[in-house]
């Protein structure tokens, strides 16, 4: 009695070898078609050094900044004409960035440049609180991101801006946002004592651009020229003598700079010439405490 044999199937590798590999290259077809797609990077166009600044910073690698100076030019690269390679950028923004009055030619510029075409436009003066100007409070005077606190409400909306702009990196954003916003607050701190040191003088400015600043700090501002150049330097430093100014602070990055120089030496009041806009810290490797720094440094010279 030998038992009853043992079955044993005999599997055919051929008959079965060709679904076995379809079914797996659609496996792999399937998973490279469900593969999240890559975002797109976005360009963003800003008018302002600091805007430029914040927008690389929030954005890092995924997407792509260029900044504007006054006369159009690039402020990092310094290369860029308007009628030029910024031309092209405006076609391919995703988001305008704009100050709070102080770049009006922006905007229009851009429509153009775009041909009509729509663009979303962040402006700072909308989203930041301004603060009046001397002798006018119907009118602002818009150098918001002199003033460290309200930079980083600055920061802040950015980010939120950015981030509805460049969905596919939101998450990103909103995270290099809240530290921005944090790094933003330990700078802040950082500036009480050089502020400190220029408590004493009763200031004035050529144009109104150091209110934000003086009101951060509680300095004595007690005049201002006008934003347009409807009074003359001579006139404009006469009224801060009769308010009693000690300190004559000058825009150097306007063309009449030296008239307002030389008006207040004649006039017997210390100078200072400072960059209220970023434009001489607009390297390639410039960043919005350097500026700030800077414009301390500028203030606190003898």
């Amino acid at each position: 009695m030998g038992g009853r044999p043992r079955y044993r199937p005999r599997v055919h590798l051929r008959r079965f070898a060709t679904p076995a590999l379809f079914l797996l290259a659609s496996l792999f077809a399937s998973a490279a078609c469900s593969k999240p797609k890559e975002a797109e990077r976005v360009t963003v166009l800003a008018s302002l050094f600091p805007a430029c600044d914040f927008s690389g910073r929030l954005l890092e690698a995924d997407g792509s900044v260029h900044c504007l100076a006054f006369g159009g030019h690039d402020v990092r690269g310094g290369s860029a004409a308007i009628g030029g390679e910024a031309t092209t950028w405006a076609g391919d923004a995703k988001l305008l960035i704009v100050g709070g009055g102080v770049d009006g030619w922006v905007e229009p510029w851009a429509k153009e440049a775009r041909k009509g075409k729509e663009i979303k436009v962040f402006r700072l003066g909308d989203r930041v609180p301004s603060t009046a100007e001397i002798g006018k409070e119907d009118t602002s005077d818009p150098y918001v991101w002199l003033d460290t606190e309200r930079a980083r409400l600055f920061a802040k909306a950015l980010g939120e801006e950015l981030a509805r702009v460049d969905k596919g990196h939101a998450l990103a954003i909103q995270q290099r946002a809240t530290a921005l916003e944090e790094k933003m607050a330990r700078f802040d701190e950082s500036l009480a004592p050089r502020a400190a040191s220029l408590a004493t003088p009763k200031y004035a400015t050529s144009r109104p651009f150091l209110g934000p600043f003086a009101e951060r700090w509680k300095l004595a501002l007690v005049a201002s020229g006008p934003a347009d150049d409807s009074e003359k330097p001579a006139s404009v430093v006469a009224r801060a003598n009769a308010a009693g100014a000690t300190v004559f602070v000058i825009d150097r990055t306007r063309p009449e700079s030296k008239d307002f120089l030389d008006a207040a030496k004649a006039a017997g009041l210390a100078t200072r010439l400072v960059d209220p806009i970023g434009l001489g810290a607009g390297g390639q490797d410039g960043t919005y405490e350097a500026f700030i720094n800077r414009f301390f440094d500028d203030l606190s010279k003898p």
